[in-house]
């Protein structure tokens, strides 16, 4: 009898253990599949982060490339401004350019004028020295007519 208590005993005992068992292993298996949840959860975390920093390499470059067109940009603005600058200058020049072909012209007309006037008058002085000539000549011939 009282090995048939010990026994009984021992398998109350062996039962307990069963079970603390069983129980071990389902918060084993409870573990595990939170476990693999969790591993699931940084597997997707992970691609997803994967994804965040191409995504983020993406925006950068595209930042980049944007600031290198704006740079051109302010730079096609600077030379843009600059030919305008130019043109303003050119058409300045122009204008003078016209002013002096007018001021040219005027005084080609009055040089004209002037070289007009020029050969009046040395014609008027060889007028004039011819008759001076033509003078003496005749004053001459009347001493001469006088004189005999």
């Amino acid at each position: 009898a009282e090995f048939r208590n010990r026994m009984t005993h021992e398998i109350i005992t062996l039962e307990s253990l069963q079970a603390e068992i069983k129980q071990c292993v389902e918060t084993v298996h409870t573990q595990a599949e939170s476990l693999r949840e969790s591993q699931t959860r940084v597997e997707r975390l992970s691609e997803q982060s994967t994804l965040g920093r191409r995504a983020l390499r993406a925006l950068v470059d595209e930042l980049s490339l944007i600031q290198k067109e704006t740079l051109s940009f302010e730079a096609g603005q600077a030379t843009g401004q600059r030919v305008c600058d130019l043109h303003m200058q050119l058409e300045k020049l122009q204008q003078k350019l016209q002013d002096a072909e007018d001021k040219a012209a005027e005084l080609r007309g009055r040089w004209l004028e002037v070289d007009q006037k020029n050969k009046k008058l040395q014609q008027e002085i060889q007028d004039q020295e011819q008759q001076e000539q033509e003078l003496m000549v005749g004053k001459d011939q009347c001493v001469k007519r006088v004189a005999s």
